[in-house]
């Protein structure tokens, strides 16, 4: 439990961070921009001088480059810093789990989870395409040994029959715990519940979740509006508070469409007069790519991208630096969950990509699970319901991100 209560410390929300010189991707609505005789386009200010009087011509200073941050006053992200958002504590899925969770765990001994390692873990997702799926499996092989396990990891195309085969499997190979995102709560309800009686200790990933002992779940409503609303100011500062906008959802998760919902939701709240001309269902880079590909033939105004997950945001930003360079600062892509692809955008000065929200990343996913997986098996008590964190990156706070994630700083391309 000693490391359960440190990882949840070592990982609990606020960015401190040094100044950054101010962002350099932004468009001027003030000046008015008049073609020469070259290639260049100059500023002209008017006055009311005589007509024989030449016009005063304004040439704006270029603005200062972005400057990143030294690494060596950067301070990371620490636990102290981060406060849960407002009524995350509150959600009833994590009452009603919490209640059911806890009467089973109630008529099992004390030491029905107890043994020794080495541990095997059987890691079952919804897909390894979704860039969050993947970085959290990247994280357990690369930090299992920390806590002396190995793990088997599949994916079932979010198939929820494929899923409860592959938790009979782990039963049958006898693991001693199972780490999964479940597709269908009902559906995994009966072969989670078998593993359970068997002594195979169960963590998760949100509330669509069978038998187990502990799930960590997305603050996914909070997630949502948080870049929903910076979307929204961003509409606000660059297009006069109106401008047409594409949601990149998957409605194929419950999880996502509380997410989908919630970007909406906070986009309207700061920039009422947006305009949501499509919903998409979207998972991957590819699936964002293609998305805008199309969406900027029937809506060519489109000018703002909010998606569910880093995976297709990251193919919308790619989509527009392929499509419209010529407008990359008019561009605003926003999304959820804070992956490495999302990081190496938001560091790239010529990607629309404005920000991600991350739940922790998969630091936090992969972390909470090995330490609450290592606590159950010593016989310590944790908590049946753990919420993420609420962590909007942007380019000014993305390098204390980039030391929490331990990416190599190296690789932005700022």
């Amino acid at each position: 439990m000693k490391k359960l209560l440190s990882l949840i410390l070592s990982i609990t929300l606020a960015f401190a961070l040094a100044a950054c010189a101010a962002d350099s991707r932004t468009v001027s609505d003030e000046s008015i921009a008049v073609e020469t005789n070259g290639d260049e386009s100059i500023n002209v200010e008017t006055n009311d001088a005589e007509p024989d009087a030449p016009a005063d011509v304004i040439v704006e200073e270029p603005e200062e480059p972005f400057v990143p941050p030294d690494i060596g006053a950067v301070v990371p992200l620490i636990a102290e810093d981060f406060v849960l958002p407002p009524g995350a504590e509150l959600a009833p899925e994590a009452a009603e789990v919490d209640a059911r969770l806890g009467a089973a765990l109630a008529d099992l001994p004390a030491d029905h989870f107890v043994r020794e390692g080495p541990f095997t873990i059987g890691v079952t997702f919804g897909s390894l395409q979704n860039p969050i799926f993947a970085a959290i499996a990247n994280w357990l092989v690369d930090h299992g040994a920390e806590y002396d396990m190995e793990f088997i990891i599949v994916d079932n195309d979010f198939d929820a029959a494929r899923q409860v085969e592959q938790i009979e499997n782990f039963i049958q190979m006898g693991v001693d715990g199972i780490f999964l995102h479940s597709i269908d709560g009902n559906a995994i309800m009966d072969a989670t519940k078998r593993a359970f009686d068997a002594g195979i200790a169960i963590v998760g990933i949100d509330f669509q979740f069978g038998y187990g002992n502990s799930t960590a779940w997305g603050v996914h409503i909070q997630s949502g509006e948080a870049a929903g609303r910076a979307a929204g100011q961003f509409i606000n500062e660059h297009h006069g508070g109106s401008a047409q906008v594409a949601i990149l959802d998957h409605p194929e998760n419950v999880n996502a469409i509380a997410r989908a919902d919630a970007l909406e939701r906070g986009l309207l709240e700061v920039a009422p007069n947006a305009e949501v001309v499509m919903n998409v269902s979207t998972l991957s880079v590819e699936d964002g790519f293609n998305a805008v590909e199309s969406l900027m033939q029937a809506y060519p105004d489109l000018r703002i991208v909010m998606s569910i997950g880093d995976g297709g945001a990251v193919g919308a930003a790619e989509a527009f630096m392929a499509l419209r360079p010529d407008i990359i600062n008019e561009i605003g892509v926003y999304g959820i969950d804070g992956t490495d692809e999302a990081v190496l955008a938001i560091s790239d000065p010529n990607n629309p990509y404005r920000m991600t929200v991350s739940l922790g990343g998969a630091r936090f996913w992969a972390e909470n699970a090995m330490a609450s997986l290592h606590s159950i098996f010593m016989g310590e008590p944790v908590p049946t319901t753990i919420p993420s964190l609420v962590m909007p990156v942007d380019i000014d706070n993305l390098m204390a991100y980039v030391l929490y994630v331990e990416f190599d700083p190296a690789r932005l391309l700022w």
